[in-house]
């Protein structure tokens, strides 16, 4: 009898030390997950001259110690180093937990019925005939998933993949009859970049897109070369780029809800093509994000740089329309909607 305590009192005191060891080896993990992360903020963000990072470095070894729960503490950690940077435009997505830094300034009012229309594809990808002469293409927040971060060839066959098939949509309204373009952003709210610039390529002309300016001052140049899209030298996308829009007439359409990549897309097509933006002010996440993986399950997405026009014109909030047309949507009838109408009206100038 006394031989089975001792056995029990042992293997309780073994499970006992085991937990123990899991929640300080756990604890070890995700400290140096958030230096890495802290780490990566200090020397890249663009908000990085912001923080105060040695009150910063002083408070993750002291909070370290109260013993939290060293996931609590993670997300509570990159919330508040987004916060003070005023990262509006950063995430960390940690498993199924997505973290952003807390603001308090008022949001525009938007109307509810257009972030339905943001996520049915009927509305947010499509093209249409708009008294018979005009060509309408409603580009959606396109988006890699993250399974692909992990592996760069999956995610760049990804991004051509999802860049032709909108380009493929983009070449149905190439036809000579048309007498010009209207591109709908205002139901794009963000996603990859590359896939929005990738499927525009025949209808941007060679040269620069906008150029990326970096905390320390450097520059990246956004370039298209024939059917390929450039950081610099890199090729981000290339596609077969089948048809020509004979340098038509075009218009881009913005709204309050236009976001992120879908700001940046029409700072493209206003930079390289001079075209003619119309509608409101966009949501302000026109900074350019670095996305970086750390483990599978813990992605950090933030504002590594500022955008500038082809003018040298920076752009570090929203993109304001040079012509401004307040309400007036209609996503259900297109013939009817204010922005469209005013598309139309420069289009015929």
């Amino acid at each position: 009898m006394r031989k089975k305590s001792s056995y029990l009192i042992k293997s309780i005191f073994m499970i006992l030390f085991i937990s123990l060891f899991c929640q300080v080896l756990m604890a070890q993990q995700r400290h140096a997950l958030l230096k890495s992360i802290f780490q990566e903020l200090k020397n890249n963000s663009i908000y990085k001259n912001k923080i105060n990072w040695s009150n910063m470095d002083q408070y993750l070894n002291t909070d370290l110690d109260q013993k939290r729960n060293p996931t609590d503490f993670l997300l509570s950690a990159v919330q508040k180093v987004l916060t003070e940077l005023g990262d509006k435009h950063a995430f960390f997505q940690y498993n199924d937990t997505v973290i952003r830094g807390k603001f308090t300034e008022s949001k525009r009012a938007i109307d509810p019925s257009i972030y339905q229309y943001a996520l049915e594809e009927s509305y947010a990808f499509r093209t249409a005939v708009i008294d018979d002469q005009y060509g309408y293409i409603a580009m959606p927040s396109a988006r890699v998933e993250n399974d692909f971060f992990s592996d760069k060839s999956k995610m760049t066959q990804r991004i051509k993949q999802m860049a032709q098939q909108l380009q493929d949509s983009l070449c149905s309204l190439s036809e000579p009859r048309f007498g010009g373009l209207i591109i709908d952003l205002r139901l794009n709210r963000g996603g990859t970049l590359w896939i929005h610039l990738g499927a525009l390529t025949p209808l941007l002309k060679d040269g620069t897109l906008f150029t990326m300016q970096y905390a320390d001052g450097s520059n990246t140049k956004f370039s298209r070369l024939g059917n390929t899209i450039y950081q610099d030298r890199d090729t981000m996308v290339t596609t077969r780029a089948h048809c020509d829009f004979d340098n038509k007439k075009v218009v881009v359409l913005v709204g309050a809800l236009t976001g992120s990549a879908g700001e940046q897309t029409a700072l493209a097509l206003k930079s390289n093509l001079h075209t003619m933006v119309i509608g409101e002010e966009t949501a302000g996440y026109l900074s350019m994000n670095e996305t970086k993986v750390f483990e599978e399950n813990a992605i950090l997405s933030y504002s590594k740089g500022i955008l500038k026009d082809n003018q040298a014109k920076s752009y570090p909030h929203s993109l304001y329309p040079d012509l401004r047309v307040i309400g007036g949507d209609n996503f259900k009838n297109l013939a009817n909607d204010a922005k469209i109408k005013a598309a139309i009206t420069q289009l015929k100038k």
